[in-house]
């Protein structure tokens, strides 16, 4: 594009002739390229405005005009709202549960998607039992369910102290600890697959790098 100075004049040019979509697909480069380059980051911003004035989808002028606000003032870390309370907690299913633990399980990562490991969990206090399966990067519960062969670990713990660590009121180095979890295989594996548990920062950049 010959260097920021040239594509920001050319993308000028565009926006003038009403090429937003062209506008915001180039100078997004030069704002992942050069982040603190002001001049683009308005650029960019008036474009996607323009986008947003134009979306006949509300989300997606709200996608539009954020990306905007966000480009010219940042991240605003505001109070977040607090969606795992008690009662929302205890009352998701086993399902639900490990289903979002396997979301958060951070696989794109080297050493997770490297990762080779058979887990069966038993929940004495709901009498269930879940299944973990994690290879190439994804972990794939199965609800009700144990592996017979090449198990890694059997983890016993109740649903209660689950529900602990989701309320923040426990972590699992804790529970290890203090013998509430019992494990029969390896613990390493277990210990190791649990530091690929991400936690989500709920302030996220959406347009920026």
């Amino acid at each position: 594009m010959g260097g920021a100075d040239n594509l920001l004049s050319n993308a000028k040019k565009s926006y003038d002739k009403g090429e937003y979509r062209w506008v915001a697909e180039v100078v997004s480069h030069l704002v992942f390229a050069d982040p603190k380059n002001q001049d683009g980051r308005n650029l960019l911003a008036d474009a996607y405005e323009q986008l947003g004035y134009a979306a006949e989808s509300g989300p997606w002028r709200n996608f539009y005009l954020s990306g905007a606000a966000e480009l010219r003032n940042g991240v605003k870390v505001l109070p977040s709202p607090d969606t795992a309370g008690p009662d929302m907690v205890r009352g998701m299913s086993t399902d639900l549960f490990f289903n979002f633990l396997a979301m958060k399980f951070k696989g794109t990562e080297a050493d997770a998607a490297a990762m080779k490991y058979n887990f069966n969990i038993v929940l004495p206090d709901v009498k269930e039992k879940v299944a973990l399966i994690v290879a190439n990067g994804v972990v794939t519960p199965r609800i009700g369910g144990s592996v017979k062969n090449n198990v890694t670990a059997t983890i016993t713990i109740n649903r209660s102290d689950l529900n602990k660590v989701s309320l923040k009121e426990a972590s699992f180095a804790d529970l290890l600890k203090s013998k509430a979890i019992k494990i029969v295989g390896d613990q390493n594996a277990f210990t190791s697959f649990l530091g690929k548990i991400d936690s989500f920062n709920f302030w996220f950049n959406i347009v920026e790098p």
